[in-house]
């Protein structure tokens, strides 16, 4: 089935042509292989070069932990615990980074390592061979030593700071590991110990910049609890000495009471003068009258009747009455014991009474010294409340001296308590930063990513040799397949006729090897050739090309050789009169021919025609033309001639000059049976072929077909696509195409 009678699949045209392309562009890519090669070549030694001559860098890390908790030694709860301090986490790592690359602690790595001084950092040092060092050492002396002094004025500080700019911005890098409080310090030189030194000297300055700033804010601490210490004191002394001075101004003077505290002693004075009044008042009624009549003479009275010596006196009367008694039941009142015991108790009975008025002498004494030290008590007791006023306004202003005195002294105790919590910590205490991680020296550079450098420079290569690629194979301007061609000019591909090099004549090769491949395509060609007329095979064709160049003379020749040794009786006629070949590749001379018979209308063709001994083929040259006799090769002449010659063989052909080149070729075209159009595979520009194209369309010549000549087989597999695209004439080269 003709591709022409397929039925179109709507969904499947657009997904085959993406495809299609898709193919394409890998093949053009494929076709320029060999460029796309040996751009990655060149661009892998390229890259390979830079890789080499870049200078090492080597990257040493250490890594600090910051924001490390602190046992504080003063306690927060009931129990005296001691409390962590914890750390800032990743916002404290986030602002130590901006320490670690302070120019302070830069300056000080700078000046312990002495970089300064170090070739491998610092680049003035490396010997320079600069144009404007090659002109200092071809001045005068003078001047080269004016020029260096003048250079060397402030060159410690410029080079110090370039020192420090160069470490902060292009030899150390800072950042925090993630959210932890780990920061990493990355050290970048072209020296792999002096990066391990840098490392860990940024981390060892920043830890003891940390030590001495934790023991300068201890010590200064200190000082401030020290000084503030001794001024309370002071502060708490001149308040007590206050306090006293005005209590002894102002008499206002504390005792013990009843282990209580300190009192005021008015105050207390006047309690115990009120108490005694009281008491006084309560036992001073009785002792007016004189008298041990009453309530306190009853008292006074029975507290001198119980008496040791009233109640021995008692007890001895008690005994007497009782020896009495006995005595009288016995005998009678006349009787000398009885009067001797009646005496006795009268004796003891004396005694009681004489105790007994002194007693009530003594209690009458009393009660008048108890009225008169009533009274004095009374006195003293007004005089007492009367001085108490003024005490009460001298006593407020002593409880405010008091109240001062009280603040200072809880001040001076709490701010001890607080100091011997805080004094000595600087002796245990550690900074909040620690080295976790101690950089070493790289075993292997960081930089330059030598097989980084290497694969990005193939890629590259690769790249642009995908472009070269395929500028390339958009500046091909000619044909390469039967599609591309069959699709430009709606003309079908008869034949694609390889290229058999310049070691081999065409020509003669088709009569050594007539079953060759070369031989087939030909073959193939007149085939097709004959086949392009439905009622009968065409028997005078017209081989034309756009340009010179094409093989068409080669081609023509060749198939004709074939066809004649073959039995065919085929004449060939030259009418390139511009520049004629057929004699030259039948190897004959070009005496009279077509030009002699077109000169003359009576002559008689077919005593011009010659014939190759090799193959039996009948030809006409193009015989010895002038330019002003081109106006001879008319389409009526011609016409006439090939009439008369038809009669006498079964094909015709002619071989036309190039259709750009003379403008007869279109004339012939219209007096033969078909056209067959020479395309030079590969070579010959599309805007050529179509131009002639159309020239022969406007000379309404019919067409057989197109014909590639000079095609290399091994090459033409790589501008297919399918193989079922090898429809016209391409089917010879699936014996002569790459395996």
């Amino acid at each position: 089935m003709h591709r022409d009678q397929l039925v179109a699949v709507p969904g499947i045209d657009s997904r085959v042509e993406e495809h299609q392309d898709f193919v394409a562009l890998l093949r053009k890519l494929w076709r320029q292989r060999w460029l796309i090669m040996a751009f990655v070549v060149l661009a892998a030694v390229a890259a390979a070069v830079i890789a080499t001559s870049l200078p090492r860098h080597y990257v040493a890390n250490a890594r600090v932990m910051v924001g490390i908790p602190q046992p504080r030694y003063y306690p927060t709860d009931s129990n005296g615990a001691v409390q962590d301090i914890a750390g800032g986490g990743a916002d404290q790592a986030q602002s130590e980074t901006y320490v670690l690359q302070s120019r302070q602690l830069a300056k000080e790595v700078v000046d312990k390592l002495h970089l300064a001084t170090n070739p491998d950092f610092n680049t003035e040092l490396a010997p320079s061979s600069g144009p404007l060092d090659w002109l200092v050492s071809r001045l005068p002396a003078a001047v080269s030593a004016t020029l260096s002094n003048t250079a060397s004025t402030g060159a410690a500080d410029r080079t110090e700071n370039r020192m420090v700019d160069q470490l902060l911005d292009d030899t150390i890098t800072v950042s925090p590991l993630g959210r932890s409080n780990v920061i990493d310090i990355e050290a970048d030189t072209t020296n792999p110990d002096l990066s391990a030194l840098i490392a860990n000297a940024i981390a060892g300055s920043y830890i003891d910049q940390k030590k001495s700033s934790e023991s300068h804010a201890s010590s200064r601490l200190e000082s401030y609890f020290k000084d503030r210490i001794d001024g309370l004191r002071q502060a708490v002394q001149q308040s007590d000495q206050a306090v006293e001075t005005y209590r002894r101004e102002n008499g206002l003077y504390r005792v013990v009471a009843g282990g209580n505290g300190n009192a005021d002693m008015t105050a207390q004075t006047l309690g115990m003068l009120n108490a005694q009044v009281t008491a006084g008042a309560a036992g001073g009624g009785d002792a007016s009258t004189g008298s041990g009549s009453g309530s306190a003479g009853a008292d006074t009275l029975s507290a001198a009747l119980e008496s040791p010596l009233i109640q021995s006196l008692k007890e001895q009367q008690t005994q007497a009455a009782r020896h009495l008694a006995e005595l009288r039941s016995t005998y009678g009142p006349e009787y000398p014991r009885v009067r001797d015991a009646e005496a006795e108790l009268e004796a003891i009975d004396g005694k009681i009474s004489a105790e007994i008025g002194r007693a009530a002498q003594g209690a009458r004494r009393r009660a008048r010294a108890a009225e008169a030290h009533y009274a004095a008590l009374q006195r003293r007791f007004e005089k007492t409340k009367s001085q108490m006023g003024v005490v009460n306004q001298k006593t407020i202003h002593l409880m405010a001296l008091e109240r001062d005195a009280a603040i200072n002294g809880k001040l001076l105790e709490d701010t001890l308590s607080r100091a011997k919590q805080v004094m000595g910590q600087q002796d245990i205490r550690q900074p909040d930063a620690d080295l976790i991680s101690q950089a070493a020296a790289p075993l292997w550079p960081t930089y330059p990513p030598r097989m980084l450098i290497l694969l990005l420079g193939m890629v590259v290569g690769a790249l642009g040799g995908s472009m070269a690629a395929l500028l390339r194979e958009g500046a091909d301007l000619s044909f390469r397949n039967a599609e591309q061609i069959e699709a430009a000019t709606g003309l079908p591909v008869m034949s694609l006729i390889p290229n058999l090099g310049a070691t081999k004549s065409p020509t003669s090769a088709v009569l050594r090897d007539p079953l060759s491949l070369y031989g087939e395509s030909l073959r193939r060609l007149y085939i097709m050739l004959a086949m392009s007329e439905a009622a009968r095979s065409p028997k005078t064709v017209l081989f034309c090309s756009a340009v010179p160049g094409e093989a068409k003379s080669v081609t023509v020749v060749s198939m004709c050789r074939l066809l004649a040794n073959a039995g065919k009786r085929v004449l060939l006629i030259d009418c390139d009169w511009r520049s004629p070949s057929v004699h030259k590749l039948l190897q004959r001379p070009n005496t009279d021919g077509l030009e002699a018979i077109l000169a003359d209308t009576d002559a008689d063709p077919r005593d011009v025609i010659g014939r190759d001994p090799h193959s039996g083929l009948d030809f006409i040259t193009a015989g010895r033309w002038s330019p002003h006799r081109s106006h001879l090769l008319n389409a009526q002449r011609m016409g006439e001639i090939l009439s008369a010659l038809s009669e006498y063989y079964d094909l015709i052909v002619l071989d036309s000059p190039p259709i750009l080149v003379g403008a007869e070729v279109l004339p012939l075209a219209s007096v033969v049976d078909k056209v067959v159009f020479l395309v030079r595979w590969g070579h010959t520009p599309r805007s050529a072929v179509m131009d002639a194209i159309r020239q022969l369309v406007e000379a309404r010549a019919d067409f057989a077909g197109l014909a590639f000549s000079r095609v290399d087989a091994r090459r033409y597999r790589q501008y297919t696509y399918t193989p079922q695209h090898f429809s016209h004439g391409s089917a010879v080269f699936r014996r002569i195409g790459p395996a």
